[in-house]
Parts: C-alpha cells; sequence; structure tokens
C-alpha cells in the first residue's frame, strides 16, 4: 500500500495515473517538482544582490519548469524513482545554465560580490561565488548513479532519508551511506560548505 502522506508516496500514485492515460497527473507532478525549485532557486540568488537584479526566483523557476514540463511531454516516467530522476536533471540543468548565461562557464566574468549581510557563513550554504554552484551542480552530475541518485534525493529534491530509502526499496543505513560517500567526494569541490540534509 502506498503512503500518499509522503512525497515519494504521492508521486507514485501520480506516475502511475499518467501512465494510464490522466494527463491531469502530469500538472500535478509539474507542481511537485517545481515546489523543491523554487527553493533551490531562491538559495542560490540570495547572496548576491547583482545576480538577483538579474534574475528573480520567479523567472529561474519558470525556465526549469519549462524544461520539466517538456521532459514531461517527451517522457513518461515508469515510476516515482524515475520522475524525481527526470526532474532532478532538468533542475540541475537549469541551475548550471543560469550561472553561465551571466558569469560565462566557468565564472570567468567578475562575480557579483555578496552585500555584508549575505557573506559566506551567514547562510548553511552560501557559496561566495557564483561559479561554485556551477562547479557543485555539475560534481553532482559526475557522482557515480546511486550516490548521485542520493544527493538529487535528499538535496533538490528536500525528500527525508526514510522516503528516500522507501523509494528507493533500500536500508535508510545504505541511504545514510551513500549520503556520506557522495559528500566526501563533493567536499573537493566545495570544502565545509557541503549542503545537509
Amino acid at each position: 500500500m502506498v503512503d500518499e502522506t509522503t512525497v515519494s508516496g504521492q508521486v507514485r500514485v501520480l506516475v502511475e495515473r499518467l501512465r494510464a492515460g490522466d494527463e491531469s497527473a502530469r500538472a500535478e507532478l509539474f507542481s511537485v517538482a517545481t515546489a523543491r525549485l523554487r527553493h533551490l532557486a531562491h538559495r542560490m540568488l540570495l547572496g548576491f544582490p547583482k545576480l538577483r537584479a538579474l534574475e528573480e526566483t520567479d523567472d529561474v523557476l519558470q525556465n526549469a519548469a519549462l524544461r520539466v514540463w517538456k521532459a514531461l511531454e517527451d517522457i513518461k516516467p515508469g515510476n516515482a524513482r524515475e520522475f524525481f530522476g527526470l526532474a532532478t536533471l532538468n533542475i540541475r540543468r537549469e541551475l548550471i545554465d543560469l550561472v553561465r548565461r551571466h558569469f560565462g562557464r566557468r565564472g570567468e566574468r567578475e562575480p557579483p560580490q555578496p552585500e555584508p549581510a549575505d557573506l559566506p557563513g551567514s547562510h548553511t550554504l552560501e557559496p561566495s561565488r557564483p561559479a561554485v554552484w556551477t562547479e557543485f551542480h555539475e560534481a553532482v552530475g559526475r557522482l557515480p548513479d546511486d550516490e548521485r541518485e542520493i544527493v538529487d534525493l535528499l538535496w533538490y529534491q528536500d525528500l527525508t532519508q526514510s522516503d528516500a530509502a522507501d523509494l528507493l526499496g533500500i536500508d535508510k543505513s545504505t541511504v545514510k551511506r551513500r549520503w556520506r560517500a557522495a559528500r566526501l567526494k563533493l567536499a573537493s569541490v566545495l570544502g565545509d560548505s557541503l549542503p545537509d540534509s
């Protein structure tokens, strides 16, 4: 029986409806994907007033949402796990493109300077350079599949470790082990400024 009180349970039901031909499920899946993106876009823009002047959270959200919507038109995920993978891949691509659009491929153009109240250390994960975000998202994309999937679920989609374990059909201890391994690999990109879950 599916626990519809969890995000993964809700997504399972929606994916089943979409696969059965219920096109209204696509809009509901779309809402699930964009809810987390709003938070991620806000977090990325928070420490950079000059970037916020160029891009607003809703603009970033709309661009990523369009990617997810188009992907859902072309691909019907077979299960909730595939949906989260598809949504997160498109979200990560939009976030990488956002930084590249304004600061070049590796942040070679001068990044905006954070305001004193927004300096690193005043937020849990606020890299001091926009290029660090690109490096982070690209590094996540290069992780081994099992570790990337855990980062996708815990950090990008904000699932709990228990919910991720249930979705993947593995023990919570396996989720913790993969999360720890992924964080160690990502440490080379962000050092001590890694996301928490």
